[in-house]
């Protein structure tokens, strides 16, 4: 029985830390992006923001990369968001899987201007997001919907484009 039990606590311990690190990854990918992903100068060399809905560890993953990486010379921030309208100063807006209800509200809102949509839902890309992240074989991919790339006037690497799931 005591054998029982600590293969399971072990089991558990092992795919927290496997959640974790696809958090982790998340995070990192999302700040990669960026790398390949031509965003709208900034004028007044402004803060670069990712807006966060939803609950997640990614927020506080993000926010650990913005305490020490810059993006073209500008300051990262991450902000958390609960509507559209918190993140008219966002580049980027991540939506958690537990608000992949609000994805399609944040895409029309966003229709034509230039902010990068990620998700992390099934129906992330057929609800409007430019990005979605998904597993496939237990490893992090993310799949891209071009035609929200050129309707928010974003333009993308053909790397971006050889990298994704959905090629």
């Amino acid at each position: 029985m005591k054998k029982t039990g600590l293969l399971l606590l072990i089991s558990i311990s092992f795919l927290c830390c496997a959640h974790a690190q696809t958090e982790k990854f998340k995070a990192l990918y999302i700040y990669n992006f960026t790398k390949l992903i031509k965003f709208p100068e900034s004028p007044d060399n402004s803060d670069f923001v990712i807006g966060v809905l939803g609950e997640t560890p990614v927020n506080g993953e993000l926010a650990s990369i913005a305490a020490t990486r810059k993006i073209e010379n500008r300051n990262l921030v991450v902000r958390k968001i609960t509507k559209p309208e918190d993140c008219n100063d966002c580049q980027i807006v991540f939506i958690s899987d537990f608000k992949s209800s609000s994805i399609k509200a944040f895409s029309d809102y966003f229709e034509g201007k230039p902010v990068l949509l990620i998700s992390e839902s099934s129906q992330g890309l057929e609800k409007g997001a430019a990005i979605n992240f998904l597993l496939v074989d237990q490893k992090l991919k993310f799949e891209i919907n071009r035609a929200r790339f050129d309707m928010n006037k974003l333009k993308v690497s053909s790397q971006l484009y050889e990298l994704a799931e959905n090629k």
